[in-house]
């Protein structure tokens, strides 16, 4: 084998690792799973570290946005009302999470399942969804009729005595 195939093959082998060793995360349910190495990387801990302090590390999710919407109500007199609102999104919840062992070896983590969301989200307003309620003039409640996201950010982060560490996903 040449030296410029042997290159290749091993730079294949190095993508397909790395991808296959990345976090997983749905922003929707707070579902996924980090691999440890991913942490211990982060944290620039060694691997004794890791698996001495891996039971004490949490997880949040942070998320914001940037929404337009409309909102609409009847009024007293029974008219229809429709208003166009912007909405900004901004809040953090905390991820339930199990550590997952090496199945050969029980007594070695090798990484995090995420199990949901710890609760509501801890701050700021939910994501408008067409359908729910909203404010409308006059202390009525209205509908939402249309919800555009127009900019959307998330960032899951791993916790660990006071130090956060933004994880990919």
């Amino acid at each position: 084998m040449r030296c410029s195939s042997r290159l290749t093959a091993l730079a294949g082998l190095l993508v397909a690792a790395s991808g296959w060793a990345a976090s997983t995360f749905d922003p929707v349910s707070g579902t996924g799973q980090v691999p440890g190495r991913e942490v211990q990387t982060l944290l620039g801990w060694t691997d004794a570290q890791f698996q001495e302090r891996a039971p004490a590390v949490s997880f949040s999710y942070h998320a914001s946005g940037h929404f337009n919407a409309v909102c609409a109500w009847t009024n007293a007199q029974g008219a229809r009302m429709e208003e166009p609102r912007t909405v900004n999104m901004d809040w953090q919840a905390s991820v339930n999470s199990s550590l997952r062992h090496d199945v050969r070896n029980p007594q070695r983590i090798e990484g995090f399942q995420l199990l949901g969301f710890g609760g509501p989200p801890g701050t700021g307003a939910p994501v408008p969804e067409p359908g729910a309620p909203c404010p409308g003039a006059g202390g009525l409640t209205g509908t939402w009729l249309a919800v555009v996201p127009q900019r959307h950010s998330g960032a899951l982060s791993a916790r660990f005595g006071g130090q956060d560490v933004r994880l990919p996903f």
